[in-house]
């Protein structure tokens, strides 16, 4: 009997060792990346309409499942129609709408089109109230034009938080050039290299992004993408002393080429922006300043920024550098190349400070590729 109470013990013992410890619940898998959104370069072609410019077509590609796309009252059938920045192999569409039903869309139709001429039904789907992308598989196409139509929904109104298209790009995406004129809303608007004024906006940068100010005393900043073709213009414009706050997000910008030569944007005093953002508050982001992927300063691409800062540059200068969205250690290549581009210029960099920062403390909070994006850039500060 001992024998055998003994063989029953090293055998539980043996089995509980075995014994697999329990697993850990899988995480799960990321969301696949929605190509149609501003930081990825889409745009708005046309809208039929919306109820606001601060609830625009634009809503519905920034990104932000907190803002939103609102269809005009008591018409819920609208067609809204984006562009990618190259042509892509579309897999998923879909839609984020609102989590009240009383808000959200019901029904949806998809289009898809290499040319934004010729259109392709991808399918029409039923949409559920819920903050959650709901997102449908279709045959895979080629498409570098998303078209949905808004077909039902509950109430006066409709919600579009956002318009999803999931796949990968087959062409290396391209970023359209803004130079040109414009009409945006009603307004003049014209953009040549880094400067730009829309009505009595003055803005500055480069690429996509750019800051603002008013004469008025307002201030802020700009994300801008243009249609592969060049003919339409679309924008996300916000106050840089609220950008959390929902009501001081300005208009959003719907503008179509005028054509022909843009005449010079009206500059003031060299640089209005730069010095209007240094003098009243001290720093001013450098988004005139290109950098490759690894980090590598473009010289020739940056001069006109590079010549425009050297004249400014003192003892109690500081270069701040973030990175949010890459790898925030190319910070530190950033601000060595910089330094070296103004070495070559003769600065004198005695007392000046280049601070890598990575992803730590940006300036404003950054939840969304949007805000990532306007807040990964080096900026100038001028310490009184």
């Amino acid at each position: 009997m001992k024998k055998l109470a003994a063989a029953a013990a090293i055998l539980a013992l043996t089995c509980a060792r075995k014994a697999p410890s329990p697993q850990r619940p899988a995480s799960p898998p990321p969301a696949p990346p929605n190509l149609l959104e501003l930081t990825r370069g889409a745009s708005v072609v046309s809208r039929t309409g919306e109820a606001l410019l601060v609830t625009s077509a634009v809503r519905a590609i920034d990104g932000d499942n907190l803002t939103e796309w609102i269809s005009p009252p008591d018409n819920p059938k609208q067609t809204l129609t984006f562009s990618l920045p190259a042509r892509a192999r579309i897999e998923q569409v879909g839609i984020t709408t609102a989590a009240k039903k009383e808000n959200a869309i019901a029904s949806a139709k998809f289009e898809l089109s290499v040319d934004g001429v010729h259109y392709a039904d991808a399918g029409t789907f039923s949409i559920k109230p819920s903050r959650d992308a709901q997102l449908f598989r279709i045959a895979p196409q080629i498409a570098q034009y998303v078209r949905v139509t808004s077909l039902a929904g509950h109430s006066a109104y409709l919600a579009v938080n956002t318009v999803h298209a999931v796949g990968r790009f087959v062409d290396a995406p391209r970023i359209a050039p803004i130079d040109g004129s414009w009409t945006i809303n009603d307004m003049s608007g014209s953009f040549a290299g880094a400067y730009g004024n829309v009505g009595d906006f003055a803005l500055q940068g480069g690429g996509n992004r750019f800051a603002w100010i008013r004469p008025n005393g307002e201030y802020g900043l700009a994300f801008l993408t243009v249609t592969p073709d060049g003919k339409h213009l679309s924008g996300i414009v916000w106050h840089e002393q609220a950008i959390q706050a929902q009501q001081f997000w300005a208009d959003d910008w719907l503008g179509d080429s005028r054509g022909g030569q843009a005449p010079a944007p009206v500059r003031t005093g060299g640089a209005p922006v730069l010095h209007s953002y240094l003098e009243r508050f001290g720093y001013f982001p450098l988004y005139g300043l290109r950098f490759d992927d690894a980090g590598h300063l473009d010289e020739p691409a940056s001069a006109a920024t590079l010549d425009e800062i050297a004249p400014l540059i003192k003892e109690k200068t500081r270069f701040v550098a973030h990175e949010l969205i890459r790898d925030p250690g190319i910070t530190k290549t950033e601000l060595e190349s910089l330094r070296g581009a103004l070495v070559k210029r003769g600065v004198d960099l005695n007392g000046v400070e280049f601070l890598p920062m990575g992803n730590r403390d940006p300036r404003r909070p950054a939840a969304t590729d949007l805000t990532r994006a306007m807040y990964s850039t080096v900026e100038i500060q001028i310490r009184r």
